[in-house]
């Protein structure tokens, strides 16, 4: 579980994982917080590990910190990213565990996501489809929706298939590090799946609004990085992102959407 400055998440969902039926070793990331979140946490949770970066590494790389810990011991099959901001139920992992076992080949388990404040409706049903022509993602809502990869906000990851794949690229600071991880893992031959009765509550933009410049810049840099990694024509592939966002500016007549964009369209091709 990655932690920045969030501690009033990261201890409800903490909470919620006491009530597990699986017992489960946890390690909490604090990612460079400066706002006495590592002490809140050490305080409301003794028993989790914590480990403290200096610096914001983005969430690839802080998660990364945490599953390389977890690969020194050979005993350990899976490791279950969950995100700071969700609440489980005590069958979530149990369900999410017996689907992973189901198959040698499944290298990735993703829960259904629903909203903390609607827990009726779902917000992601597991992960979503994307296009390596233009990178562009689609949540899946539904069963019968196309799951390509398992979103980071709760997905078990079975240890040889990251022994394979190798970790979270450390090039996406925030967004398009799970899409990746998807696509690595389908070359390799693994298959992503759906665990339909692991139900995790989400909140969600707890780190940043959905609108904001500085996601906008992380989605636009994640998207250069992603095409240039797995599409051969990346340049052409990322323009309709590019006239997505200045045309949101124009529309919203708010130009640091379209600055933000271009940053890290910019910065996405020097990564």
């Amino acid at each position: 579980m990655l932690n920045y400055q969030g501690a009033r998440d990261t201890i409800e969902c903490l909470a919620s994982l006491r009530t597990l039926s699986t017992p489960v070793r946890i390690i909490v990331v604090d990612n460079g917080s400066d706002d006495g979140s590592v002490g809140e946490i050490a305080a409301a949770a003794p028993s989790a590990e914590l480990v403290v970066n200096a610096s914001n590494l983005g969430f690839g790389a802080g998660n990364n910190v945490a599953i390389e810990r977890f690969l020194v011991d050979e005993a350990i099959e899976y490791v279950w990213l969950l995100n700071n901001d969700t609440t489980v139920e005590p069958d979530t992992l149990d369900t999410m565990v017996a689907a992973a076992d189901s198959h040698p080949l499944v290298g990735t388990v993703g829960s259904v996501i629903y909203y903390a404040d609607r827990r009726g409706d779902v917000q992601t049903w597991g992960g979503g489809g994307y296009s390596t022509r233009t990178g562009r993602t689609r949540d899946a809502v539904s069963s019968v929706d196309r799951v390509d990869y398992i979103t980071g906000a709760s997905a078990l990851l079975r240890v040889e298939a990251l022994r394979d794949v190798g970790l979270f690229d450390s090039r996406f600071f925030f967004l398009y590090e799970d899409v990746d991880l998807g696509v690595r893992l389908h070359q390799r031959g693994w298959r992503v799946v759906v665990a339909a009765e692991s139900r995790v509550w989400h909140k969600g933009g707890g780190t940043s609004p959905a609108l904001s410049p500085f996601r906008m810049e992380q989605h636009a840099a994640g998207l250069v990085v992603f095409l240039r990694k797995h599409s051969r024509t990346a340049l052409l592939g990322s323009l309709p992102m590019l006239a997505h966002y200045t045309w949101l500016s124009i529309r919203r007549r708010d130009m640091s959407i379209m600055r933000a964009a271009w940053r890290g369209w910019r910065r996405g091709w020097t990564q």
